[in-house]
This record gives structure tokens, C-alpha cells and sequence, in this order.
């Protein structure tokens, strides 16, 4: 199998998950409510109770309280209010739940620019109340992370092509494979900062559900950074395949360029700049595949002319 077959391979492995890709990467989020315009945030809890945990989570429409404090955690309902969705949490458990105190944020910020709430807490038979506010982050300029995300797929595309021109031996062809490493390893921090803001806690098994068939283009990733290290001829077109796959499912992720808020654990522009390196970064590797496909293509057979009987005189 030569290596233009190899290529193609490789390629086809990425572009046979498009459907699949694009359904998971439109699923992002877990169908939660779209975030709006501002967002809740934990300030302190008073007295402070090791062991406990509150999380805003989804975007800010729901609580997400982790106990881990060796007693059983009630979420007491608003005042002369009957117990509705608050839950009950027995200790090393989770739950998550909409409270109502947090609901109903106006549509612009008020003069000092937060809104505060609070929710009690009964731990054991400690009485506790987590204070909180709300926030309205500034909306992004969605130009300038385009750009970047354009930038950054020409420029892989420009190294990309001259490791095709030049042959696996060369430097150009260690840098694909360093983009490689930083495709993926966006994609893993922009999966990992997803998970956090689930209704379940963080941990390997939540971040790999979270991650869905993301998880080949970490292994098709590995295996192209050592196969294009080695100088094989597969190496260039399996981080192509990596690349390929990691742009699709995070390719919907851009609507981020335009909102607010988002669905991630930490700060929202770190959100931001790991979808321009996976989605910048992975088309231009798409491209960087067509190159080496190209470049290692067989010439086309030219069919012999049949001798005419002149030619033969």
C-alpha cells in the first residue's frame, strides 16, 4: 500500500464521522436551555463547611450542590414557600436543581452593575446560606476571534503544504506534528472545561462521555505526532485525520464568537481561544492532508499511442 492509499485512508476514517461529528458537537451542552445575557455566581458560604460544594452550572440556569461533608444537605425553599424543587442531598452524592431564586434576571444590569441572591442551606442541623450575585459580561467582539480562527488555518495550511513539498524528513513536517499537539490539546482543555458545568461532578468517565467521539481524534492525534516523528509516510495524513475530526466536533462551538455567556468552568474567553485553535487549527491540518494526498499521488498513466503503419514503415 503506498503512501498515497495510506493518506486517503486516513482521511476518509476522519470524513466517515462528519454526520456523527457535526450531531455531537450540535448536542454540546447536554440540551440545556441556551445561556443569556448575564450569569449567576457563587460569592461565599457563611459559616464555610468543608466538604461543600455549590456549582452554577449550564450556563447559569441550574445549582449544582456536590456534599461531600459526612452529613445529609437540605436546600430550603424561600420563605413561606412549600418545598418544590429544592433537593435533599445525603452526604458523598450530588444534585442539581433550578431555583427559582436565581430565575427571573432582568434584561439589562442594575446601576452597580450586580443583582445578589442567596439561598439557605440546612447541613445537618447547621444553618447555612450561600450568598451569590449576578453578572452581565461584557458581549465578545466577534471579528477579531474569526480572524485569529482564519489566521490560524492558513497558517497551518502554509506549513502543511511545505511539509508536503519537502517530504516527511523535513522541519516543516515536525511543525505539523507540533500543531498536532496543540489541536488536541485544545480540544481536551475545551472538553474538560465543559464538563465542569454538568450536572454530574467532573471526572474521567464524565469528561470522556463529554468528549463522545472526540476521543478518536485524541488517539488518531498520538498516533500521527509518533508516526510523523518517525518520519513514516502515514504520519502527515493521520494528524490530518485528527485534525479533520477535531474541527467537527467543535466546529458549532463559534457560535461562542457572539455570546456572552457560555457553558464552561472557567473563564469564558480561555473557551474562546481553545475553539480557534481546534477549529482553526484542525481545518487547516484537513488541508494540510489534500497537500500530502497531492503530493504523493501517482502520475497518471498515459495510454501508448498504437504504431500506425507509417511507424512501422
Amino acid at each position: 500500500m503506498g503512501p498515497a492509499v495510506r493518506g486517503a485512508a486516513g482521511l476518509l476514517l476522519a470524513l466517515l464521522f462528519l454526520p456523527l461529528g457535526a450531531g455531537v458537537a450540535a448536542a454540546h451542552g447536554g440540551g440545556a436551555a441556551a445561556p443569556g445575557t448575564s450569569i449567576p455566581r457563587v460569592l461565599a458560604v457563611e459559616p464555610a463547611v468543608p466538604g461543600l460544594a455549590l456549582v452554577v452550572i449550564e450556563g447559569g440556569t441550574r445549582l449544582r450542590l456536590d456534599n461531600h461533608t459526612g452529613e445529609t444537605v437540605a436546600v430550603l425553599p424561600p420563605p413561606d414557600s412549600p418545598r418544590g424543587q429544592e433537593p435533599l442531598v445525603p452526604t458523598g452524592s450530588s444534585a442539581a436543581w433550578a431555583d427559582s431564586r436565581l430565575a427571573g434576571a432582568p434584561a439589562a444590569p442594575p446601576r452597580d452593575g450586580t443583582s445578589a441572591w442567596l439561598v439557605p442551606l440546612l447541613v445537618g442541623d447547621q444553618q447555612v446560606v450561600v450568598h451569590g450575585d449576578r453578572t452581565w459580561p461584557a458581549p465578545p467582539l466577534a471579528v477579531p476571534w474569526w480572524s485569529v480562527t482564519v489566521a490560524a488555518a492558513l497558517g497551518t495550511f502554509s506549513l502543511g503544504a511545505a511539509a508536503a513539498e519537502r517530504g516527511r524528513h523535513s522541519t516543516a513536517a515536525t511543525a505539523v506534528a507540533g500543531v498536532t499537539v496543540l489541536v488536541v490539546g485544545a480540544h481536551v482543555l475545551h472538553v474538560i472545561g465543559s464538563s465542569l458545568v454538568l450536572d454530574r461532578p467532573a471526572s474521567v468517565g464524565v469528561v470522556l462521555a463529554a468528549a463522545g467521539i472526540g476521543v478518536l481524534c485524541w488517539a488518531l492525534g498520538g498516533l500521527g505526532v509518533a508516526l510523523t516523528l518517525a518520519r513514516h509516510p502515514m504520519g502527515p495524513a493521520t494528524c490530518a485525520s485528527a485534525g479533520t475530526l477535531a474541527a467537527l466536533v467543535t466546529v458549532f462551538d463559534v457560535a461562542g464568537f457572539h455570546s456572552a455567556v457560555l457553558t464552561f468552568g472557567w473563564a469564558f474567553d480561555l473557551d474562546r481561544a481553545t475553539t480557534v485553535v481546534t477549529v482553526g487549527g484542525g481545518v487547516g491540518l484537513f488541508l494540510t492532508g489534500c497537500a500530502v494526498l497531492s503530493a504523493t499521488a501517482p502520475a497518471p498513466l498515459v495510454a501508448a499511442k498504437p504504431l500506425s503503419g507509417n511507424d512501422v514503415a
